[in-house]
């Protein structure tokens, strides 16, 4: 293709960029001519590759040598020896391995930074780099990527040990690509200075306490010679009670001295944990729901700018336009000073009443094909677009107005196939038809209770088996396995596996998926199977404890049962709900903790040991962290004894650490293991995780589940309360949301021709709460109205209007969670 693309492929292809930012409602850029290519490649190939090159960057710094290893005296015998210097043993790869490693990784990226620079390269001669508006994202992308690149040169250039960028650059490179954990960010330090004067006002109080502390109990106290010997140990004290880890322990000495001093921890304790700490929570939560509610609002504005601009951009090209239309006012994208030319070109060229520009058909086309190369957006197979084009075209002119046009979102996130039952069905139609009877056994009510009949035996055989090991007698059963559990297992297995095989069969892969327990069946008979084959094939493994396990795992499925009863079968639906939408809160608290654990790992890696030749072994003995016994016997050995495990001389061990902070329990008996090998400054480093990780950003993430809970809980209470448990549109709230239905004959829908045939089934489950809103315009117009498209749409179809499926006798059924109704 030549350099310089046909104005016409230009407007095609800018309106498919404009609509992949209306579809993650992201701010629109301005696309022309010179970027429109570079972009549609960020688009089709970085955009997919780059969340699994991020995986396995964070990852690599799970798996290469950490840095301690090669500064340390006989590092080979040190870094090796995970028994004196205890690590997860997942140092693989060496200093030159994890070099060419991130190289290879990082090229997904580096393409990514070319494109994005590319345009300018190629303007420089005209009007130069000026003339781009360059976001700040890309001015930030590019000093992350360029800070990348000087790294790794340098490193390729140091002795092993040298102290590296990488691992922070890995997790700025987190906060560019993910969305979710970018706006999760802005969230916080948006509302920074309200955490600042309550921590403040947390930080004046607990200094006061510890002033008055340190004066009450002095030195010649009991409770003051061990707790408030100084301020800065009162404060350290103080600031440990306000997780209660410490509590009763603190006060007991001067509480059995005197009983009145019981006031002061009272006082402490009442203000600082039962207020001051629910004050922190109540703002986060707040905060938290006012930007998440911004946010929604800023990105549906985004979708509808966005949209705007692909409906302008395409109408722009069609000549015959009615003759009686007039200047309208110019798109704005809230900008500041002298519009680019290309913008201002594309504004002259769409100075139209908005009801007389319009999209052809074949625009539409072209458009879906465009679509269908970005990878991030759901493909749309191409036999759909006349389907999707006709749902689109309501009043039948054949083309799409601008109210049609805008439509084109909220259809795309329905899902439209071809109505087959099975794969067997189109494949093998003489084979499905002699096989009707056993698919109407599989497919009764009866077969279920059957299968759950077989589970609870299952059951029962299961205890039987591992009755042993419940009563704490494994002497005799701990490395073999008895010829009849054997069998029994394999039994089960079988039946299991031939269960689902006539499931699918009957129900068709595609509707069989479409329920989690069957997802969740699937998963545990694949599980046994695969086991089961590990064990039976020649070779090298031999482990019978593999084969308990999968007599743990059967059992699971009796969860199964319990989606019989309603209470349940809505808080699964909830839960799956409330698990994906708290994936960006989730990524802020394993980002924050992977920062935290790359510094620690820099600076403390190492100093925890058991090696009797270092200092650090001989100081640990005199903690609470190396005498530390537990186990069934309080073994004081190598196998029960001290907390050195948990340390930060991997990203491993680290992640186990700060977590085990995060929990709280005997956080402060790590803590103290660190200021035993180093100083009472590693407070700090422990102290600053506890106010960013636990009471800030896991905060959000209690705040996000909460606000998910509850809006998922009033959606499935609306929708229960309507009649058989789906009813009418009105009775719904307006949701389509888990509705399926059925267009019989799709020849034509909306008096338009599809250009295909046959029965098609409309699924509206993978719906949001953005898909199922109205979007309304600046002039007061809802210029998207997802409901109603969505309600004309199950008006046209097969069901009778206001029972969309919920005779048992319909082919196809109101769905909620999966669960047939």
């Amino acid at each position: 293709m030549d350099e310089e693309l046909l104005p016409k492929q230009n407007a095609d292809l800018i309106a498919a960029l404009h609509f992949a930012d209306a579809w993650y409602g992201r701010k629109g850029s301005l696309y022309t001519a010179d970027n429109a290519r570079s972009v549609q490649l960020r688009r089709s190939l970085v955009d997919p590759l780059a969340p699994f090159a991020l995986c396995a960057l964070v990852l690599l710094s799970f798996v290469e040598t950490p840095r301690w290893c090669y500064n340390f005296e006989n590092r080979g015998d040190r870094c090796s020896n995970s028994e004196e210097y205890p690590t997860f043993d997942m140092a693989w790869l060496d200093h030159t391995s994890a070099l060419v490693l991130e190289c290879v990784l990082m090229l997904p990226f580096w393409f990514d930074w070319f494109l994005t620079l590319w345009p300018c390269f190629r303007n420089v001669a005209k009007r130069g780099c000026r003339s781009m508006k360059i976001s700040w994202k890309a001015t930030f992308l590019s000093l992350v990527l360029l800070a990348s690149l000087v790294d790794l040169l340098v490193a390729s250039n140091m002795p092993p040990g040298a102290v590296r960028m990488s691992p922070y650059i890995r997790i700025l490179m987190v906060f560019v690509y993910v969305g979710g954990v970018r706006e999760e960010l802005a969230g916080i330090l948006g509302h920074v200075d309200k955490f600042v004067v309550l921590a403040l006002l947390a930080m004046l109080f607990i200094v006061a306490f510890g002033f008055f502390g340190t004066v009450i109990f002095e030195n010649s106290h009991p409770s003051g010679r061990r707790y408030f010997p100084d301020l800065g140990e009162s404060l350290w004290q103080l600031q440990i009670l306000l997780t209660t880890n410490n509590w009763p322990d603190l006060s007991m000495a001067a509480y059995n001295d005197n009983r009145w001093y019981f006031i002061y921890f009272f006082l402490y304790l009442v203000v600082g944990l039962f207020i001051l700490l629910n004050v922190l929570t109540a703002l986060v939560f707040n905060v938290y729901i006012d930007d998440n509610s911004s946010r929604k609002s800023e990105r549906r504005q985004h979708k509808l700018q966005s949209m705007e601009r692909a409906f302008e951009t395409l109408a722009a090209q069609n000549e015959s336009l009615p003759p009686n239309h007039v200047v309208d006012s110019p798109i704005k994208d809230g900008s500041q000073g002298e519009k680019h030319d290309a913008e201002e070109a594309l504004e002259d060229a769409t100075k139209r009443r908005r009801g007389e520009a319009y999209v052809s058909k074949d625009q539409f086309f072209t458009l879906m094909r465009n679509l269908n190369r970005f990878l991030v957006i759901p493909y749309v197979p191409p036999p759909i677009h006349g389907i999707v084009f006709a749902i689109l075209d309501d009043n039948g002119s054949n083309v799409l107005e601008r109210g049609e046009f805008y439509m084109i979102m909220p259809i795309m996130k329905v899902r439209i196939s071809k109505e087959a039952e099975s794969a067997f069905e189109y494949w093998t139609p003489g084979l499905w038809r002699r096989t009707e009877l056993l698919r109407r056994v599989v497919l009764d009510p009866n077969f279920e209770n059957v299968v759950d009949l077989i589970l609870a035996v299952n059951a029962i055989v299961v205890v039987v088996e591992l009755w042993p090991y419940l009563e704490g007698d494994t002497d005799e059963t701990a490395n073999t396995s008895k010829t009849w559990e054997i069998v029994v297992d394999i039994f089960f297995s079988i039946v299991f596996t031939c269960e689902t095989t006539l499931k699918i069969f009957a129900m068709g892969l595609r509707r069989y998926w479409r329920d989690f327990w069957n997802k969740f069946d699937l998963l545990i008979t694949c599980l046994c199977v695969t086991s089961i084959a590990i064990i039976f094939d020649p070779n090298d493994f031999n482990d019978p404890r593999l084969l308990r396990y999968i007599v743990l795992v059967r059992p699971l499925r009796l969860l199964r049962f319990l989606s019989r009863f309603k209470s349940v079968r809505q808080l699964s639906e909830i839960l799956v709900a409330v698990f994906g939408y708290t994936r960006g809160p989730f990524l802020l608290l394993s980002i924050v903790t992977l920062a935290f654990v790359a510094f620690g790992v820099d600076i403390y890696g190492g100093l925890i040991n058991l090696d009797p030749a270092r200092d650090e072994y001989a100081a640990l003995l005199d903690t609470a962290y190396g005498t530390a016994t537990y186990g069934p016997d309080k073994e004081y050995d190598r196998e029960h004894f001290g907390y050195y495990t948990i340390n930060l001389n991997d990203y491993a061990g680290g992640v186990v650490l700060l977590f085990s902070c995060l929990v709280g329990n005997n956080w402060d008996t790590f803590v103290d293991a660190f200021v035993a090998v180093t100083s009472k400054n590693a407070r700090l480093f422990f102290i600053v995780y506890w106010i960013i990780g636990t009471l800030l950003v896991f905060n959000v993430v209690i705040s996000s589940v909460v606000d998910r809970f509850t809006t998922e809980f009033s959606r499935v209470k609306t929708v229960d309360e309507s009649p058989a448990g789906g009813g009418s549109l009105e009775a719904r709230g307006g949701s389509v949301r888990g509705i399926e239905i059925r267009l019989d004959n799709a020849a034509t829908v909306t008096g338009t021709s599809t250009g295909v045939q046959g029965s098609y089934v409309i699924s509206f489950d993978d719906l949001d709460d953005d898909d199922d809103a109205v979007l309304w315009g600046a002039d007061g117009v809802p210029m998207y109205n997802a409901r109603t498209v969505y309600g004309s749409l199950v008006q046209a179809s097969s069901y009778p209007p206001g029972n969309y499926g919920a005779t048992a006798e319909e082919r196809f059924h109101v769905q909620k969670g999966g669960s047939t109704l």
